[in-house]
């Protein structure tokens, strides 16, 4: 099926990416700000520099899918003390409010969650910012995946039995990761890969810079 028919279709169920996905790279402070607070967080657990701590913190995202799973995978640590930790920093920023945004979104068909890597309150806090959290059914957040998350295809089975698709063709995925992106199209989801100046990639269907591009394109 192609975009355009996805989009007007009633049977279509969305998934969002939340960070980089609802707002853009151009924005990309909102997620570095709490970057910022997850280095922190290692400096105090590890006694470590900011230096060492702030390298970890890469390298477990990338090589982890996320920063707690690598923490998880080496020590024991409370996600909950993480998670309050990493949001509750006084730097921390939100993105801007964007009724453009809001309309594409109420604008295309079929129902629409939130699949992200965070905890639920980050997104949510994030969405109402933007002016959008009213838009979802639900955020299927890491807590939900009991702490694993993306690129983990068990992630996204348990997603699968929660919205219940007719088919999984039905499903349109959104993320700004490739990794994510490759799971998701290894399990037959529709896959849309936003990230600024990329080119085309076999597990993306489609590839936009933004979502703001996306929904241009098809006049949404």
């Amino acid at each position: 099926m192609t975009l355009s028919k996805l989009i007007k279709s009633e049977e279509t169920l969305w998934l969002f990416d939340y960070d980089l996905t609802l707002y853009g790279y151009d924005e990309a402070h909102v997620l570095n700000s709490m970057d910022e607070y997850i280095t922190q967080y290692i400096v105090n657990f590890l006694k470590i520099s900011h230096f060492e701590a702030n390298s970890l913190r890469r390298s477990y995202w990338q090589q982890y899918g996320t920063t707690l799973n690598g923490l998880r995978a080496h020590y024991e640590i409370d996600p909950h003390d993480y998670f309050n930790f990493i949001h509750s920093g006084e730097r921390i920023t939100k993105p801007r409010f964007n009724p453009e945004i809001r309309k594409h979104i109420e604008n295309i068909k079929g129902k629409k969650w939130v699949f992200t890597n965070g905890r639920a309150d980050w997104a949510s806090s994030g969405l109402t910012a933007i002016g959008i959290e009213d838009l979802f059914e639900d955020i299927f957040d890491i807590e939900f995946v009991d702490w694993s998350g993306k690129p983990y295809a068990e992630v996204y089975h348990k997603v699968i039995e929660s919205v219940r698709p007719k088919s999984v063709a039905d499903i349109i995925f959104l993320d700004d990761k490739i990794e994510n992106i490759k799971t998701a199209k290894d399990l037959g989801w529709n896959t849309v890969w936003l990230m600024p100046d990329s080119e085309s990639h076999t597990s993306a269907d489609y590839v936009f810079s933004g979502i703001k591009e996306l929904f241009e394109s098809v006049d949404v």
